[in-house]
């Protein structure tokens, strides 16, 4: 029916536009032949004008003539005739000189040679026509001599103008003609062009129609669409009442579609305790067009049930416009998340009890590190003082018994803290230019004696050219100990080999651990490098053993990028092979100058001053005992406080610094030393303690800490350290030096005016630093004065205050303003300091 009434509509619609065009061209056409007949007319009346214009020349022409004979013959006296006559004739002639409608009869040369001559008669006898009675009378028989000459002129310039004016008009006439077809075209194309337009506009309707019925197809299918839909679908209009509901919000909040119609939104399912928000956005919105919700994506919040239950639901609106709601309104999407959320509640709970779990296992591995390190520091180090004196064979056994004992103890406590560093991430490689095939030989080396006491021969074998690699030689000592050691303790009189390979296509260096022991099951190839297992399990086993080497060896090969497996059978031995990326570098020469004998430090120069702070009284003098023999002075404080307060009252050459201390640990002292302005702001500090997990390692040089060294302590450890931190250590008093070469080179005299002079220039420049880093002005200032002052500084040998305002002009260069009044302050202390001894200063 309605398609029906909508081609009856159409089809009345053309009618009626056909109707008008018909008049209107029938309109159209009349106005044309009027319009045609109108023109004719004026034509014709405008031709006749101009030609008595022409005609009238002459006729003014004779009446002026007539005149000035009548008063030549005495006929009158009157002159006034004479005048009129003349201006009358006078205006004829300027009207054929200039009007416009005589323009094309001025083009004729001929008539305008006649214009010009009846110009030039006017302007010679216009003064004498203005001019009195008795000059006019006197020169009237000139004047009509003049006039005669004029007259054949002027019936020639009649004939001439009625033939131009004939060809101008008919010239318009053609013109008119032109342009009334014109028009009629245009109107024919207008005709078309309405036509055209009927067309158009009944395709219009016709898609139009179309597009209708589209529309409520689609308007069908989104209907279906949220009815169906398993989400709460609400239509609110800006007074914040429900327009529509659907069937999932029924059940979601337990209102029928009649119950929340027409209902506010607020009362309806906005919990208490958000409905003050709910209608302060809604009026931020109304009033400002500020979006916080609407349109924002999904939004997680609060509902209410209609039994008054709350419950989690994620949200998203949009705005939209209509008429038929009287203009802006919501589409609310509602989702009830109560089961997500409560699972979500239980991955947090779960993953908080890890975490829990986690950091109690590393607190525990940090207490077991501390507190069995801590014992074994002083058995080891004590047990490597005691081998150092006088012992007869009995007892030197007796030493090797409990050192060998104490350093299996150790080797548990590093497995265990090892697995804990891998597992969290927290291992680091370090990488460095060795020969593999060398640390091998080294390795074989040092467990040859183990491998004799139970019988067993041991061999080195390179199936390929190694040479040199860069990889993290202290990780494949720790593989290779590792996998030889439960080789021999699982072999009996038999053999132990390594070899050591390199694949052609990988590049890759394998070693492959061979022994002809007591081999492994099928079944337990798979599950032997797991943790804690040892696969005699009895207690007349005859290995003992954590079962903790093999799954260290196995997350630090997959932790380099290698690969590891065995190959076993039972009474036949094992293979364990693993291969390593390790590349090809250059052959070292360097080693041959660190192995170069230290035990002698600093030969030749100063001995190095110590302050070694530890609590624990027995730690502290295992220390002292060997910073003594490495030739250094020691100067011992018995807890952070003291430490610090040692720091404070003279230079050191190096820190030692324990952790667990009572009063002020460790990380408290450094970071006051460094903060503060004493002599040993910038002094190495190295931490001394048992806490050897990466994250505690990271807080220690995160607190100022150049270097850690880790417990039990031993004689080659400490001197590594002692050996890498020399580069800190001020070898010799540089201000010495330089004060030196200022007198060898100026004399002792004009070294100290030299001092002196730059002294008072440093300190009105620190001074004026100082007041600049106070007020913020630019950093390109600052720099350029603290550049300025530290080459005054170092000249005269004010080291410590020249090193201080290096550290102010980088730190300026780096834009960090925040550390300038600091540093200002440092370079202030160390300067007054360096300069107690100058006069004048």
């Amino acid at each position: 029916m309605r398609r029906l009434i909508g081609r009856r509509s159409t089809f009345v619609s053309a009618v009626v536009i056909l109707l008008v065009v018909a008049i209107g061209g029938q309109t159209i056409w009349r106005l044309t032949a009027r319009t045609w007949t109108e023109i004719e007319k004026l034509a014709i009346a405008n031709a006749d004008s101009s030609q008595w214009s022409l005609a009238q020349l002459e006729v003014e022409y004779l009446a002026l003539e007539n005149a000035t004979l009548a008063y030549m013959a005495g006929r009158t006296s009157d002159l006034g005739n004479i005048r009129r006559r003349f201006d009358v004739f006078f205006s004829r002639i300027d009207t054929l000189s200039y009007s416009q409608h005589f323009a094309g009869v001025r083009s004729s040369d001929m008539i305008g040679d006649y214009i010009a001559q009846n110009r030039a008669f006017l302007d010679t006898y216009v003064p004498v026509i203005d001019g009195s009675d008795e000059t006019l009378a006197t020169a009237l028989p000139g004047m009509f001599e003049d006039m005669q000459e004029l007259h054949q002129g002027l019936r020639a310039t009649s004939l001439e103008g009625v033939r131009v004016l004939a060809i101008e008009s008919q010239d318009q006439r053609t013109a008119v003609e032109g342009a009334l077809r014109y028009l009629g075209t245009i109107a024919i194309v207008l005709v078309g062009v309405l036509f055209a337009g009927v067309a158009l506009l009944s395709l219009i309707v016709r898609n139009s129609q179309r597009k209708t019925e589209e529309i409520e197809q689609t308007q069908s299918r989104l209907q279906a669409i949220i009815s169906t839909s398993i989400d709460a679908v609400l239509v609110v209009g800006k007074s914040g009442r429900v327009i529509d509901y659907n069937g999932a919000a029924e059940r979601i909040f337990g209102y029928s579609r009649s119950e929340a119609i027409g209902v506010d939104i607020a009362e309806l399912i906005i919990p208490d305790h958000l409905r003050e928000l709910h209608e302060a956005g809604m009026h931020r919105y109304l009033s400002t067009g500020q979006k916080r919700v609407v349109g924002k994506g999904l939004v997680r919040l609060e509902a209410k049930h209609k039994d008054g239950t709350l419950f989690p639901v994620e949200l998203s609106i949009n705005a939209a416009t209509s008429r038929e709601s009287g203009g802006e309104f919501f589409v609310s999407y509602i989702r009830d998340i109560s089961q997500r959320a409560a699972e979500e509640s239980e991955l947090i709970e779960a993953r908080d009890r890890a975490v829990a779990g986690e950091h109690a296992k590393a607190k525990l591995l940090a207490v077991m590190s501390h507190e069995m390190r801590t014992p074994l520091n002083g058995v080891l180090g004590t047990l490597q003082l005691l081998a150092d004196t006088d012992l007869n064979e009995r007892q030197k056994r007796f030493v090797e018994v409990m050192d060998t004992s104490g350093k299996t103890l150790l080797e548990h406590v590093n497995n265990v803290l090892d697995i804990s560093r891998v597992d969290a991430g927290k291992a680091e490689l370090s990488t460095r230019a060795f020969d593999p095939l060398q640390v091998t030989k080294d390795i074989v080396r040092s467990l040859e004696n183990a491998a004799q006491k139970r019988g067993n021969k041991l061999k080195v074998t390179a199936l390929a050219e190694i040479g040199t690699v860069t990889g993290d030689e202290a990780r494949l000592r720790q593989i290779l100990f590792n996998l030889l050691g439960n080789a021999i303790k699982f072999t009996e009189n038999g053999r132990v080999s390594v070899e050591v390979d390199r694949d052609p296509e990988t590049k890759n260096v394998e070693f492959r651990v061979i022994d002809t022991g007591i081999g492994i099951s099928p079944e337990n190839t798979d599950r032997i490098f797991d943790d804690f297992i040892t696969l005699d399990t009895s207690y007349n086993r005859e290995v003992e053993g954590t079962g903790l080497g093999l799954g260290i060896v196995r997350r630090l090969v997959r932790l380099m990028g290698g690969e590891i497996g065995v190959v076993s059978e039972p009474g036949d031995g094992s293979v364990f092979w693993f291969n390593l990326p390790l590349s090809e570098a250059a052959d070292l020469t360097q080693s041959d100058c660190d192995s170069a004998s230290t035990s002698t430090l600093h030969s030749g120069q100063k001995a190095r001053e110590i302050l070694v702070v530890e609590d624990n009284e027995i730690n502290r003098m295992i220390v002292r005992e060997m910073l003594l023999q490495s030739g250094s002075n020691v100067v011992e404080a018995n807890d952070g406080e003291e430490g610090v307060q040692k720091a404070a009252q003279g230079q050191f050459d190096l820190i030692f610094m324990d952790i667990s201390m009572p009063k002020l640990d460790g990380i408290a002292a450094t970071r006051m030393i460094r903060n503060g302005d004493g002599p040993n702001a910038h002094t190495p500090i190295v931490a001394l303690t048992a806490h050897a997990l990466a994250d505690d390692i990271q807080k220690f040089r995160d607190a100022g800490m150049n270097d850690v060294l880790t417990k039990p302590l031993s004689r080659e450890k400490l001197t590594k350290v002692l050996e890498k931190t020399d580069g800190y250590a001020p070898q010799e008093d540089k201000s010495n030096s330089v004060v030196r070469e200022l007198i060898e080179t100026m004399g002792a005299e004009g070294a100290h005016k030299l001092r002196v002079r730059a002294c008072s220039e440093v300190k009105s420049g620190l001074e004026q630093l100082q007041q600049d880093v106070g007020a913020n002005v630019e950093l390109s200032r600052i720099k350029d004065l603290a550049h300025k002052l530290a080459g005054t500084a170092g000249i005269v040998g004010f080291m410590d205050t020249r090193k201080a305002l290096g550290a102010l002009e980088t730190a300026t260069g780096n834009g960090n303003r925040s550390q300038l009044a600091s540093l200002a302050k440092i370079a202030t202390l160390a300067f007054d300091r360096e300069t107690a001894d100058i006069s004048g200063a």
